[in-house]
């Protein structure tokens, strides 16, 4: 199945089948492709329900994000962070900040187009690309941004899974 996103110089969209299995990027997916239950009416898996079927270590390279309006458009909330994200250690991103607000300038535009994109198909959408943030912006990693709704919340909102290429985990 072919991704709607274009390629760019900063992201390069990929099937999930170009994923190792072991990927930490690869585990959420088949959790969110599997996930059996009742969809709700805004078409999207329950946040709650996937992350209670899923390995806590998985969100150890998650951003759990929440679109908001913003001059001049659209960006994306920060609900939580993982501590495995490349850079993450070093960005002094917090939660309730502006996602794009600590990504290098010439990228924002590029990923927050990536989750709303995500968010309007309501599909998961994968991508090769160097880390948006200066501390590791040479790295090569791959994303995953997985459309969500959060029950507790009633707003949607997406998984933006980061990892190094190589990384690989054991999960369930």
């Amino acid at each position: 199945m072919a991704q709607v996103m274009t390629s760019t110089p900063g992201l390069n969209s990929i099937e999930l089948n170009e994923i190792a299995d072991g990927h930490p990027i690869s585990i959420m997916a088949n959790h969110y492709l599997n996930t059996n239950q009742n969809i709700p009416t805004e078409g999207l898996p329950v946040l709650e329900t996937l992350l209670a079927r899923s390995d806590p270590e998985l969100m150890t390279y998650g951003l759990l994000l929440e679109p908001t309006s913003v001059d001049p458009f659209l960006d994306f909330i920060v609900l939580q962070k993982g501590v495995n994200i490349p850079g993450i250690k070093t960005t002094s991103i917090e939660p309730g900040e502006l996602y794009s607000q600590r990504l290098d300038p010439g990228l924002a535009n590029e990923r927050v187009m990536e989750l709303a994109t995500s968010l309007v198909l309501k599909k998961p959408m994968y991508a090769r690309a160097s880390s948006a943030r200066k501390s590791t912006l040479n790295m090569k990693v791959l994303r995953g941004v997985f459309p969500i709704w959060q029950e507790k919340r009633r707003k949607s909102g997406v998984i933006l899974m980061i990892s190094p290429v190589y990384t690989q985990i054991k999960s369930a």
